[in-house]
């Protein structure tokens, strides 16, 4: 923090120093100065797709749904090859507004750009158990657990906090 700090006293418009301190903030959960850190960033390099992207993720993690969707979408405009994580988030705020389809279609997208990558079987595990598809619930937490023997919803929750964790 104290280095992010130096840099900005140096140049106050440097978008990766604001977007070191929405992270620092994000994992301390202070998620309002997270989020106003990161909105800094965007704000000088609005066509940075990481700095999008994270604002996108910020708002999810805040539950501001509906507002982290165009921000996911434009990170994936922004750079189309780098989507796996937007994808993943995309899914995971369709999952949240009960937008069930657009969820499962994004999630099932993010896992063919990586099928190791554990973060959409755990949401369309979510989906199907809403859904009352229980089978295709189960396949999709085995296949978190052939990718992920250890994990654990607390252990996911100690790397990603949320404001509402309840959900």
């Amino acid at each position: 923090e104290q280095c992010a700090q130096k840099a900005l006293s140096i140049d106050d418009a440097n978008d990766k120093a604001y977007c070191l301190l929405g992270i620092l903030h994000y994992y301390q959960r202070d998620f309002d100065q997270a989020i106003a850190y990161i909105k800094k960033a965007v704000a000088l390099s609005p066509n940075d797709f990481w700095w999008v992207h994270t604002l996108g993720f910020m708002m999810l993690c805040t539950g501001r749904y509906e507002d982290a969707i165009p921000l996911l979408k434009k990170a994936l405009r922004l750079s189309p090859n780098s989507g796996l994580n937007a994808l993943g988030v995309l899914g995971e705020a369709y999952y949240h507004l009960k937008q069930y389809n657009e969820g499962i279609a994004t999630l099932k997208k993010c896992i063919v750009l990586n099928p190791q990558y554990v973060y959409p079987y755990l949401h369309l595990t979510a989906i199907y158990s809403e859904l009352g598809r229980d089978e295709e619930a189960k396949h999709y937490a085995e296949k978190v657990l052939r990718i992920d023997p250890e994990f654990s919803v607390e252990g996911f929750w100690k790397l990603w906090p949320a404001k509402i964790q309840a959900e």
